[in-house]
């Protein structure tokens, strides 16, 4: 039975996951106990042990999690909202070639935004909102070049927005961010005010940004409100692979890089609640009332 025995001292600082029943067999000889698992074999179960009690913890805290999530959101007031929002805005073509360029210049550009959106709020400081709507991006360009059949350029692309917001209200404003997809609808040049020529397929047919946003109240009450802030939009994809779809033909940079769309907004948004949902004191229904 020496080797029983040594099987069992070089376990006693492990902690298996079951139980072991140890059977003596005195009859037996030394050679039939050479298949008994040794001290391996209880590491591995160890280690299993210690992967289930870790996953164990795991599951506990993501249920308690949910459960206090749960519990705030019941808790909290849950009411709708719609609104239109326009204003004016300025754009401009991020892009390094451009910027420093000195023969061909970007100007400070003036366009313009409108849409409608659809907000969730979840008591009296947070909700979400969806935003979609119209942007159009204009850019001028003055040109020095020599040898070249126009002075003034100008890019215009409308573009159809939407975003998913977060925003965080208080009594004195609010705040915003959030991520959007930009769909492409058309571009166009036009060279010293005369018509304008498509560049539609030079131009993505999407791109990606990250709205950021801050204002106050205006006027209003509980269920009708005017609200007017700033937005600021970055679009971390590009709206061109390149600058050569803007620039004169002869201008030939030694590095193309990718053109980017920055937006400045003046926002005036116009808000209705249409009503919340409450829980019964039992918490068994829930029932819809209008503002």
């Amino acid at each position: 039975m020496r080797r029983q025995e040594h099987r069992i001292e070089s376990t006693d600082n492990l902690i298996p996951c079951h139980s072991f029943k140890v059977i003596e067999c005195p009859d037996r000889s030394e050679t039939e106990y050479q298949d008994v698992p040794r001290a391996p074999f209880y590491k591995k179960n160890s280690y299993f042990c210690f992967q289930t009690q870790l996953f164990m913890i795991q599951k506990r805290l993501l249920v308690l999690a949910i459960s206090i999530f749960s519990l705030t959101t019941t808790q909290a007031q849950t009411w709708f909202e719609v609104g239109l929002k326009g204003g004016p805005a300025t754009t401009f073509l991020v892009n390094k070639n451009l910027m420093d360029d000195t023969q061909f210049n970007p100007q400070l550009t003036l366009s313009y935004f409108y849409g409608v959106k659809v907000g969730v709020n979840f008591g009296e400081h947070n909700g979400v909102a969806l935003h979609a709507g119209i942007s159009e991006v204009r850019q001028n360009f003055d040109n020095e070049y020599p040898l070249t059949t126009f002075d003034q350029r100008k890019f215009t692309s409308s573009v159809f927005d939407i975003g998913l917001l977060y925003h965080r209200t208080k009594a004195s404003g609010y705040f915003e961010v959030g991520p959007r997809i930009g769909l492409v609808q058309n571009g166009s040049l036009a060279d010293d005010g005369g018509s304008p020529y498509d560049i539609t397929n030079e131009l993505k047919g999407n791109y990606y940004g990250l709205d950021l946003g801050f204002g106050s109240y205006v006027i209003g009450n509980d269920r009708l409100s005017l609200m007017m802030g700033l937005r600021f939009s970055y679009v971390i994809t590009p709206i061109m692979s390149d600058e050569r779809p803007v620039t004169p033909t002869l201008v030939d940079y030694e590095d193309s890089r990718s053109v980017h769309v920055f937006n400045a907004m003046l926002s005036f948004e116009l808000n209705y609640s249409l009503g919340y949902l409450v829980r019964s004191t039992c918490g068994r229904r829930t029932s819809w009332i209008s503002f």
